[in-house]
């Protein structure tokens, strides 16, 4: 398990550690969770392009809550306040419109959307590691 404090900086050490594993011969794979924020950031779509060029082990996991921290994704990108739909946000990415609350972007990109802004919260239910 990995964390880091800044945005995206699991991305590239989920990556190395990938490249590690298929060099080794070993049988594991590695998870790689991000936010929405983090999935439109320039190092993403580089690991994202790098895993897939090169059949690494891993897969990307993208959690969408629709904040970046405690500001709406929405405002951040510069769509707040105007009419617009997922599909434009989606087509910024480059992928295809999610059908549901889990969709399968790519062959190595997971996509899941929460139904609440802030899942744990106000659940009574702590985020253990």
């Amino acid at each position: 398990f990995f964390s880091s404090a800044i945005v995206g900086g699991c991305l590239s050490i989920a990556l190395g550690t990938a490249i590690a594993i298929k060099r080794k011969g070993k049988a594991r794979h590695v998870w790689c969770f991000v936010g929405d924020m983090a999935s439109h950031t320039g190092i993403f779509h580089e690991c994202t392009k790098y895993a897939k060029n090169f059949n690494l082990p891993i897969s990307f996991v993208i959690e969408d809550n629709s904040y970046s921290v405690n500001t709406p994704t929405r405002e951040v990108w510069g769509i707040d306040g105007r009419p617009s739909s997922d599909e434009e946000i989606y087509s910024m990415w480059g992928y295809p419109l999610p059908t549901g609350r889990i969709f399968q972007l790519d062959s190595n990109i997971l996509y899941y959307r929460y139904e609440r802004g802030f899942p744990h919260a106000g659940t009574g239910v702590w985020l253990k590691f």
